[in-house]
């Protein structure tokens, strides 16, 4: 038992250590993945040491093997008709199978590490005090290995010597040659302040000189100021900055502009061959039109489908940007994805949810909007058999509830998977007012029993607000 609780407090940090290592190093928070590492490398190192000692007689599973052999030999054991001794020859051939397997675990931690640059040089023409190029301020590099997946963890080099930037931005920096793939990060540092750390480019095996300009090109797509964006933008593009390059998770330039709405960058990528249509996604399976539509901008939407976008695009989750707009409460955002004469109503996403479902978060404008475009199946049901009414109950959203109900196409007693009915659902979230609200519905049935344990909506009551803590009352 405790051999148990030792190894199970090892895989524990193991797993512990392995997110917030991954957390950290999806958020550009190098320095913390870089600890993480760290306690990583620590934790592996420390508990296989341990375990497994420098020879089979000073480790932790030696031990207990060595002593269930001494008690194997004992008189008592030979002598005992319980089955003692296969038993303990069971435990030896255990212990020795977890020996040999720790003994080949292999370390997810890959400590090798690329040379950092061995040259800069500011050869661009682009002034200082453009984008993040403040002058005097210091800038670093760090390089890691690119990894295959997260299970992996490449240890990222340390941070190469300040340089204070002068009269110029975008260095060129030269490397070594390397037949790897080598990932570039810079941070920024004014006195004792750092800011977040960026990815700012990929090495290609054998490629030994690197432009740092790309990353500026993203983040001027990304500025909120359209007028400073654009202007930056130009002065990168102008400077040979790739419109193609990908960074956190995959997203582009396209994706950054359609968030900023920067209208200019956005028909700038239109003629790239890289970007037909803008149906281009990151890791999430989110294309420009996800990321208009999340932002609310309008706008940008409708630009986006008068240039062929896929407006029943799906992103991982199998969320269209209908879906997104819906949920969020965009108004115009809608009703342009709405204009298009390819869009689907009923798309639905991995949990079975259609944009009718997103639109009870959005209100009752976005669900009168989705009433008043036409939508038949108002009972449209999720993969758990949920109906958007269901859902308005369960928010407790009474307005958005009343616009389905009028539609006199709901069902107010169907139920989903385990037959609960909104009243169920009224009953057991303990909301009087909507529990009143569905008493007094035409046709509302209030003996409906679920599936499972033919419990009625009275049940529900009694029980949750038995159960239920007294500050919630």
């Amino acid at each position: 038992m405790a051999f148990q609780t030792y190894f199970s407090v090892f895989l524990f940090l193991i797993e512990q250590y392995s997110y917030l290592a991954n957390y950290y190093y999806d958020r550009g928070q190098i320095d913390k993945y870089r600890a993480c590492f760290g306690n990583l490398s620590s934790v592996f190192t420390g508990f296989k040491a341990s375990l497994l000692g420098g020879d089979a007689s000073d480790s932790l599973i030696g031990s207990i093997i060595n002593i269930l052999k001494i008690v194997k030999k004992k008189d008592f054991v030979g002598l005992d008709r319980s089955g003692l001794y296969e038993k303990l020859n069971k435990k030896i051939e255990t212990f020795e199978k977890l020996r040999d397997d720790f003994k080949n675990l292999a370390s997810p931690l890959i400590t090798e590490t690329p040379e950092n640059y061995s040259g800069l040089s500011f050869t661009l023409n682009i002034k200082s005090n453009t984008g993040e190029w403040i002058k005097e301020k210091s800038v670093r590099y760090a390089v890691q290995y690119q990894r295959q997946n997260n299970s992996q963890f490449f240890e990222v080099k340390e941070w190469s010597p300040a340089i204070t930037v002068q009269e110029r931005a975008c260095p060129t920096l030269t490397f070594p040659r390397d037949p790897k793939t080598v990932l570039i990060f810079r941070k920024f540092e004014m006195g004792p302040f750092n800011q977040n750390v960026q990815l700012v480019g990929t090495l290609r095996p054998t490629q030994m000189t690197f432009l740092d300009i790309d990353r500026d090109l993203y983040n001027a797509a990304e500025n909120p100021d359209i007028r400073i964006g654009k202007k930056e933008a130009k002065i990168f593009l102008r400077n040979g900055a790739d419109l193609s390059v990908v960074f956190e998770k995959g997203r582009s330039v396209l994706h950054a502009a359609a968030k900023s709405a920067n209208v200019f960058l956005l028909i700038k990528s239109l003629f790239h061959v890289k970007f037909p249509g803008f149906n281009v996604f990151d890791d999430d399976g989110y294309a420009p039109i996800h990321i208009a539509a999340q932002a609310g901008n309008a706008g940008i939407v409708k630009l986006l489908l008068n240039f062929n976008a896929q407006v029943n695009a799906k992103t991982n989750h199998g969320l269209t940007a209908l879906h997104i707009a819906a949920e969020k409460g965009f108004i115009l955002t809608v009703q342009n994805l709405f204009e298009s004469l390819k869009i689907n109503l009923y798309e639905k996403d991995e949990n079975g949810f259609t944009p009718l479902h997103s639109a009870v978060k959005g209100g009752k404008e976005i669900m009168e909007a989705f009433i008043k475009k036409g939508v038949d199946d108002i009972d449209i049901k999720s993969n758990n058999e949920l109906t958007p009414f269901h859902l308005a109950i369960i928010n407790n959203d009474l307005e958005v509830a009343e616009v389905l109900r009028r539609t006199n196409k709901v069902d107010v007693n169907l139920g989903d998977t385990f037959n609960m009915t909104p009243l169920h659902y009224a009953a057991m979230l303990g909301n009087a007012s909507v529990v009143n609200y569905l008493r007094m519905l035409p046709g509302i049935k209030m003996n409906i029993v679920t599936k499972d344990n033919n419990w009625s909506p009275l049940h529900y009551a009694i029980f949750f607000k038995k159960t239920r803590q007294p500050s919630n009352y």
